[in-house]
């Protein structure tokens, strides 16, 4: 039989999709990276015919946004995957996505939720639920912040070990909320405030309240905020 022997596996027509492991992670600064742009993965295949196991390198995976819409949900050694070969040609494959592992359960939903948005990636639950309402549930000794466009602090939720603490804009958000709102507030009391005879000092009381709950509502309105 002609090249029996030494018949390349790229030789090889594939016309089935073929499932696959992730065995390397390329990012985009790796040596063998010829891309510089975008994460490519070794990743190998256990095909019927030939009867063997192949690692194809620097695979691309399907599906990534680029352009203006930009986004990566970053695969794992050892993670299961589909491997298709673009019109059927063995030296030009792809990762056509994920595949589902059915021992986990965590992210399969019920009737009632769908369609439900969930997604765990190193213990971080994120969740969009079937009416549009987001979570985001940490695990113990993580951290969550929430930045600007600038990627200036604007909220950060920490673990301190026994709870949960909320900074508001890092240390500038605090200092703005003790400084310009709160002393402000102060000021406005003493120079706004009309002391009424023989009230014993009711109506300056009541300016001094209401000027305090204004500066904390204005810093922020939610009610786990004016609590602190």
């Amino acid at each position: 039989m002609d090249k029996h022997l030494d018949t390349h596996y790229a030789d090889t027509p594939i016309a089935f999709d073929e499932l696959g492991k992730i065995a390397d992670v390329l990012c985009k600064d790796h040596t063998r990276n010829d891309t510089g742009n975008i994460t490519l993965y070794d990743v190998t295949i256990y095909p019927q015919k030939p009867s063997l196991e192949v690692t194809l390198p620097a695979v691309q995976i399907l599906g990534q946004m680029s352009g203006q819409d930009e986004g990566e949900d970053p695969l794992s050694v050892g993670d299961w995957v589909v491997v298709r070969f673009l019109g059927g040609d063995a030296e030009r494959p792809y990762i056509a996505g994920r595949w589902q592992n059915q021992e986990t359960t965590a992210v399969a939903q019920t009737t009632a939720q769908y369609p439900r948005t969930r997604i765990i990636r190193r213990g971080v639950a994120w969740e969009v639920d079937k009416d549009g309402k987001a979570s985001l549930q940490l695990k113990e000794d993580q951290s969550f912040k929430l930045l600007d466009s600038n990627g200036a602090v604007l909220l950060e939720v920490i673990d301190n070990g026994g709870g949960y603490e909320v900074h508001l804009g890092g240390n500038a958000g605090l200092l703005r909320l003790l400084t310009e709102n709160t002393i402000g507030s102060l000021k406005g009391i003493w120079n706004g405030v009309t002391p009424v005879p023989n009230d014993g000092g009711a109506a300056i009381k009541a300016a001094f309240v209401l000027a305090l709950d204004a500066a904390f509502t204005t810093a922020n309105s939610t009610d786990i905020t004016r609590a602190k």
